[in-house]
């Protein structure tokens, strides 16, 4: 007689691999774990692996879930928690449970209010109950070490606001200093956070050198000179940095007693340098204004050779950084390693942002590129490159390529927002970087004339001035990748949107398992 199941005669090696196969194909898991115990026991860690929650409503099936099959909590190793404020009924009940994840990954929170009404009990409970557990599981905690939750984890991201206000103090009473002493992270996020100085943070310094942290993102972030030094002293090798300050709500800049980490230079600088021998990436996005109000803008002396293995910069104009590089004496002031440079949204031409004086003092950049921040709009096009800008472009590429034998690259990228702005959402679009102008392109070293329409040309082996096809074709071609990009990115969003909708309704991969 047959063997009624020839799946149930392999090994389990083998029925994992199939496993792996399905599994981006919830529904399929759901009916082969529902067969019986051994298929579920090896269904269930696929099913459970990544988990979005949406509303309370989801987040109460999988607390019942877990409750029925304790062994469950094991297999999560991604949670996503992004309810939508109008399914948050359920949540906080949900909360606790986080702590019982113990080979958790990834943890990502977002409040469900920061864009919409500010509810003071979402950051004094469900807040604190986060804290409390991040606390447990730092290495100033009062638990013993077996017993500290979320050993496993590397990742997390926070986007939180205030009681009453758009930023959450991290580092006042209670504060939250404990997460940069997480003995696994390598990675953290934070977004509208605000971050002073504070006796709270006198217990970072007492654990330097410490902490396995690799990457650690600041977005739209209220943060002084103090706060950042204290923060960076923790890491023992950290290799990518963004130092994203406030630049997009002015208003709650407004009260705070201290002034940001860009209008001091020289402490900046000293607090990048507790980093300086790892540190690979740097984004600097600086508040706006700042620089030009400085009185000791001129008579700072920053050697940025410290940063030794220092490859990628993105600044804005306003960062003292940018500043340091045009004012370097020498090369040997200068990033020994910097390779590659962006600068957003830099006014004027682009020889002023990129002056010959800068780069030839940094001899192993390959790479520049300017970025420009702008809302979606049809006069794009006319306004990137209308008025002159479209050959002062192209003149600064044809004086790169002749001036270094074409080793460095120059592009210009656009980085479009459609309807929203920094620090963005789980289910918005994020702005992408669009290149629009690249000087190793086919279009802009080929020839320019009536019949192809190029950017620009080449005679004797260099550019030519670009032509009036070659600018109209500049338009058409920026116009053409900003609707695509606009048509992708509402297609991106109905498919999210409807992703949230299913996710806050309660229909989930686990939602309709019935524990054997």
């Amino acid at each position: 007689m047959p063997n009624p199941s020839l799946l149930l005669s392999l090994a389990d090696e083998l029925i994992l691999a199939i496993l792996q196969e399905l599994s981006h194909d919830p529904a399929s898991l759901c009916q082969l774990a529902r067969t019986c115990f051994r298929l579920q026991a090896l269904s269930e860690p696929f099913l459970y692996d990544s988990i979005l929650l949406r509303s309370g409503s989801r987040a109460t099936k999988l607390r019942t879930a877990l409750k029925a099959r304790p062994e469950r909590a094991a297999a999560i190793r991604s949670l996503n928690m992004r309810c939508l404020y109008e399914y948050v009924d359920g949540m906080a009940e949900f909360n606790p449970v986080v702590r019982d994840l113990r080979m958790l990954r990834e943890w990502a929170v977002e409040s469900p209010f920061c864009n919409y009404i500010k509810r003071p009990t979402w950051v004094e409970e469900d807040m604190e109950v986060f804290r409390r557990i991040i606390e447990d599981a730092s290495v100033v905690g009062s638990m013993r070490i077996e017993e500290r939750p979320l050993q496993c984890l590397q990742s997390f991201t926070l986007h939180s606001h205030g009681p009453h206000t758009r930023y959450w103090s991290l580092t006042s009473t209670p504060n939250l200093t404990s997460l940069f002493l997480h003995p696994t992270l390598r990675h953290i996020s934070l977004s509208c956070c605000t971050m002073l100085s504070s006796p709270a943070l006198a217990i970072l310094s007492t654990h330097a050198a410490t902490t396995p942290l690799t990457t650690l993102i600041f977005d739209e972030c209220n943060i002084n000179a103090s706060a950042l030094t204290h923060i960076l002293r923790v890491p023992k090798a950290l290799k990518h940095l963004t130092l994203g300050e406030n630049a997009y709500h002015w208003s709650d800049r407004l009260g705070l007693a201290e002034l940001p980490v860009s209008a001091e230079p020289a402490k900046l600088f000293e607090a990048l340098k507790l980093q300086s021998p790892s540190l690979e990436t740097l984004t600097h996005i600086s508040q706006s204004g700042t620089l030009a109000a400085l009185p000791e803008v001129n008579s700072y002396d920053l050697n940025l050779a410290v940063f030794e293995s220092l490859i990628r910069l993105e600044i804005t104009p306003s960062s003292p950084l940018l500043h340091t590089l045009h004012h370097s004496p020498s090369p040997a002031t200068a990033p020994p390693q910097l390779r590659a440079l962006r600068v957003f949204n830099p006014p004027g031409v682009p020889s002023a942002t990129f002056p010959p004086t800068m780069l030839h003092k940094l001899p192993q950049l390959r790479e520049i590129e300017m970025l420009y921040t702008t809302h979606a709009s049809p006069n794009l096009a006319e306004g990137m490159w209308g008025n002159g800008r479209a050959q002062d472009t192209h003149k600064f590429a044809r004086g790169v390529k002749d001036r270094y034998g074409g080793q460095i690259r120059f592009r210009v990228f656009v980085e479009l927002l459609e309807g929203v702005i920094p620090p963005f959402f789980w289910d918005e679009i994020k702005a992408e970087g669009i290149c629009v102008f690249d000087s190793d392109s086919q279009e802009c070293e080929s020839g320019a004339g009536e019949e192809g329409g190029d950017v620009g040309g080449e005679v004797g082996g260099e550019l030519k001035d670009i032509s009036e096809a070659g600018i109209e074709a500049l338009k058409v071609r920026t116009k053409r990748v900003v609707e695509e990009w606009i048509e992708d990115a509402r297609a991106a969003r109905k498919r999210r949107v409807a992703e949230g909708q299913s996710s806050g309704a309660g229909i989930g991969s686990w939602d309709t398992m019935i524990p054997l």
